[in-house]
């Protein structure tokens, strides 16, 4: 069904209460076509639209759009972008958006920023400590939470960003291509013992950065041990001498 057509929004010139009308009607159609814009942005569409709805369900949605907007209308307790983006997934945004500045962007995948390769690079178990690789190798008892108290109320459902949703073939293309440069694994059927999403953030480079939902299977495991982390006061005051000559 997407993109959804915006409102047509033409100024008349008439005077008086009739102009009055005609200004609200305007400030109206703005606002529903800038939440029409961004259902569209979510599912993959940038381009801008104008015209009458041309799905079924086009003239449903921008009827909703259009009342919400109407009875939102001035709303002083309407919600942030951070609370909308949490409403918007559930209550489960992976980010605190108030205190990051964290953008969340449409895929495209010209721009997502992974490696070209993974020659060189090592495994985990390679790099960790021998106390912390101990987690690796009993990582039942360990790491992972007796079956008893695994919390299964209100399980999140897994975000995937709408443009892979609704494009299976650049959704096919993206994931083949991670699993040729061995960021994926295709598993068997019944492998699998948990579902993951998939989003994307911007870079300050402009490039995107890929994003795990993990949220479900992160109720399976343990609560890591704390960590901790020198302040910028502690790194200010280190001292490294020059060598000599």
């Amino acid at each position: 069904m997407f993109p959804i057509p915006l409102f047509e929004n033409r100024r008349c010139g008439v005077g008086g209460s009739q102009r009055r009308r005609r200004g609200r009607l305007h400030a109206l159609l703005m606002t529903a076509n800038k939440c029409v814009v961004a259902l569209n942005w979510l599912s993959g569409h940038t381009a801008a639209i104008v015209g009458p709805p041309s799905h079924p369900l086009h003239a449903d949605v921008r009827a909703r759009v259009l009342d919400l907007c109407f009875t939102e209308a001035g709303n002083k307790d309407a919600p942030s972008a951070g609370a909308a983006l949490c409403k918007l997934l559930r209550g489960g945004s992976c980010y605190d958006t108030e205190s990051t500045n964290t953008t969340l962007v449409s895929f495209r995948s010209d721009r997502v920023a992974v490696p070209s390769n993974l020659e060189g690079a090592p495994l985990i178990a390679d790099v960790l400590p021998g106390d912390a690789s101990l987690y690796l190798d009993d990582i039942r008892e360990r790491m992972l939470l007796p079956p008893d108290d695994v919390n299964h109320e209100d399980i999140p459902k897994p975000y995937l960003d709408p443009a892979l949703v609704h494009n299976r073939r650049d959704c096919k293309k993206f994931f083949r291509s991670m699993i040729e440069l061995g960021l994926f694994k295709i598993l068997g059927s019944g492998e699998a013992l948990n579902h993951v999403g998939l989003f994307f953030v911007e870079k300050k480079n402009g490039m995107m950065r890929m994003v795990v939902d993990a949220r479900v299977p992160n109720r399976f495991f343990r609560k890591p041990p704390g960590v901790r982390l020198a302040t910028s006061e502690c790194f200010s005051k280190f001292e490294i001498p020059l060598p000599e000559g």
